[in-house]
């Protein structure tokens, strides 16, 4: 889950972003796609695939040489689709966290994923400071919770690419 410090070397990794991954498409077809269940790029929808990906097809390669060109731009994108200012974090990351603990976590680790979601959730710098926004937070925390529980139980959704 968690990725190692030695971004100049070559090594084999479990879990990779998404903002610069490069699969081969007969095995993304293979594993099922990306799943329908996680929107709008949430929270872990990557390390889902590539957990997926992974466990069928063995670790994945980093290679510190490859590079991807992003165009910038100050405004849309993820950033288009909160209306906190920053402030609380997306529905949609709360909701992939919860739904990838669900399928992807033994449940014995549930209670410590738990509570680094809430502090990543709830417990950070800016909802702090702007307290107001705690109940709303923490409405869409816990309805998160609810709506990726009950959506683990379902089979995923999966996108296929032809």
């Amino acid at each position: 889950m968690y990725f190692p410090k030695n971004y100049d070397k070559p090594f084999k990794i479990g879990n990779g972003i998404s903002c610069n991954l490069s699969v081969r498409k007969s095995y993304a077809i293979d594993i099922g796609g990306m799943d329908e269940y996680y929107y709008k790029g949430a929270h872990r929808e990557e390390s889902d695939f590539c957990f997926r990906l992974s466990k069928k097809y063995g670790k994945l390669n980093y290679d510190p040489k490859t590079y991807l060109i992003h165009i910038g731009n100050p405004n849309g994108g993820i950033r288009s689709w909160d209306d906190s200012r920053g402030i609380i974090h997306a529905k949609q990351h709360m909701f992939g966290s919860w739904y990838f603990m669900f399928r992807h976590l033994p449940w014995f680790t549930w209670a410590t994923y738990s509570w680094f979601n809430f502090r990543r959730f709830i417990l950070h710098k800016k909802l702090v400071i702007h307290f107001y926004f705690f109940p709303k937070a923490l409405f869409w925390f816990t309805t998160s919770f609810f709506i990726a529980l009950i959506k683990s139980l379902k089979k995923p959704k999966t996108i296929y690419y032809h």
